[in-house]
């Protein structure tokens, strides 16, 4: 079980014990939970290499590390608790209460105090400013599900419990404020399955406590639509709309689990994927073993569906005539949301298995990718998705910066379109309107027209395609294949003369996370007129 580590054990201690964490950069977080999470299966299985020494060894050392808050997070020095400090009192918590016959007096003592002074008293000081409280982003819900059930394990005076818990789970009300009032999350899948997934940790583990009688999901439609969020967002296979900070991946096993303790909604674990064992992604953890322990195989049925999310600003629509899913996708919203990438009018073409046209999906996270220097990230700045560059300018970030949203024949046989008005998303007082429309021919061919109307004629025009797939330009310039053999998709200007060209870009590729080479496709007219 130290394979989970990467590293070796003394290294490790090393780096708790003078607290010089960042010397393993960003992996030692994911590394060091990982040996924690498999020493603590092992002692529980009882397998045969089992250490209770060396999973003490891990507990202790957490206790031992210098500070629980992300490195990333320390230039705020009023805040008293973070996503990380969040998870570490939880992880020492429900392991303190697992193996509380197994663990040493003394190792269940410093876990108690440590998490008390390190997380469950500063993160309710009134001395700090703790924004999550009232937070409408992902913090909201991940720490206070974390704070609950951390107090769940540490408090058993009934009174001193109810005290402490009742003003959190009234906060987690502002949380479910960040979702749509369609359930659309804009922050993305992925941080929908990180919030989400805590504010169902939270509820299931408060009616567990109290035998049913405190439920903060029951009787809240809006909570039912956020649940319902994976099916809207989900193409086909791994394929999903990937806006803000988020990538194409397979939902979690336990996103699907904690929905259905409250919700008849079995077509979700059809998004998941099974491994070897038979039980999907989840972490490597007591708690994702037992809850996968019975995963249903669930159902497709109306996953390959139409679907609008008219207040998120997002849609998706599948060929009506096809018999293997052909679908777009597009993204409309703001500028101006958590997690946000400029990308309002970025689509996605998926046929045959493959997306043609993508989102690129977010880098792997540094200290400039929550800095203003934010922007100048290919993977966040418009330059980086399938949408226009008008005489050198992007896209600009704020809220004030938006697209407008409507669709036709969603739902019916026939051609389906999407039309965005994204002219508002640029910076350009001579940009009058940019109206962009796409049309899925029942047959699964796309059309994309982009409508520009200008004060004056710009000095320069590019239209851009992103891809994950081989691209060939003709000789001509005038197509583009992209992908390979018989499934392949021709793309080509109709109507306006001018040149294609294809570049990889294989230093942006390194910046993300491992989905493959970026190729940024543009089209330059021939004229401005």
């Amino acid at each position: 079980f130290l394979a989970f580590t990467g590293m070796p054990w003394s290294a490790v201690k090393h780096c708790l014990e003078t607290g010089n964490q960042k010397a393993f950069g960003h992996h030692f977080w994911s590394d060091l939970c990982a040996g924690t999470h498999a020493a603590a299966l092992a002692v529980w299985l009882d397998h045969p290499q089992a250490s209770l020494d060396r999973l003490e060894d891990y507990l202790v050392a957490w206790c031992e590390m210098h500070d629980w808050i992300h490195p990333s997070h320390q230039r705020d020095v009023n805040l008293g608790a973070d996503l990380t400090s969040a998870h570490i009192a939880a992880m020492l918590s429900e392991y303190w209460w697992i193996f509380r016959n197994e663990l040493h007096t003394e190792v269940r003592r410093r876990i108690a105090e440590n998490v008390e002074m390190r997380f469950l008293k500063p993160a309710v000081d009134h001395h700090r400013f703790n924004w999550w409280m009232t937070g409408t982003n992902n913090w909201n819900h991940v720490v206070l599900s974390c704070l609950i059930t951390t107090a769940l394990y540490q408090y058993e005076n009934p009174y001193t419990l109810a005290a402490y818990i009742h003003p959190l789970i009234e906060n987690l009300k502002f949380g479910l404020k960040g979702y749509t009032a369609d359930g659309g999350c804009t922050e993305g899948p992925d941080y929908w399955s990180y919030g989400f997934q805590h504010f169902l940790k939270a509820a299931i583990v408060l009616q567990h406590r109290t035998g049913g009688a405190v439920n903060i999901v029951q009787g809240h439609p809006h909570i039912e639509k956020i649940a319902r969020y994976p099916l809207s967002s989900y193409i086909d296979g791994i394929v999903r709309m990937c806006w803000a900070d988020s990538y194409h991946a397979p939902m979690s096993y336990l996103d699907a689990e904690y929905v259905n303790r409250f919700f008849k909604l079995p077509e979700l674990y059809s998004l998941c994927r099974r491994n070897v064992s038979g039980w999907s992604d989840g972490g490597m953890s007591i708690q994702a073993l037992l809850a996968a322990r019975k995963m249903p195989k669930g159902t497709t049925a109306a996953l390959h569906a139409d679907a609008i999310l008219p207040d998120l600003g997002t849609c998706k629509a599948y060929a009506a005539d096809t018999k293997k899913p052909v679908a777009m996708a597009i993204t409309a919203g703001n500028n101006g949301v958590n997690h946000n990438h400029n990308d309002i009018g970025s689509f996605i073409y998926y046929r045959d298995g493959v997306c043609f046209v993508t989102d690129p999906g977010f880098p792997l996270y540094t200290a400039q990718h929550f800095s203003p220097a934010r922007y100048t990230k290919f993977h966040c700045r418009s330059w980086g998705h399938s949408v226009p560059l008008i005489d050198g300018q992007e896209q600009k970030e704020g809220a004030q910066h938006y697209g407008v949203l409507t669709c036709e024949g969603f739902g019916a046989s026939g051609e389906k379109r999407a039309v965005v008005d994204m002219t508002r998303a640029y910076d350009i007082k001579h940009l009058k309107t940019l109206v962009r429309t796409l049309v899925l021919a029942s047959d699964g061919v796309l059309t994309v027209t982009d409508d520009y109307t200008f004060a004056r004629a710009p000095k320069k025009l590019e239209e851009a395609f992103i891809t994950y797939e081989p691209a060939r330009v003709a000789k001509n310039s005038r197509i583009v294949t992209i992908g390979r053999g018989r499934t392949a998709a021709v793309l080509e200007s109709v109507g306006m003369p001018g040149r294609f060209e294809a570049t990889v870009l294989e230093k942006e590729s390194a910046e993300g996370r491992g989905q493959g080479t970026i190729t940024r496709i543009r089209f330059v007219p021939a004229t401005m007129g």
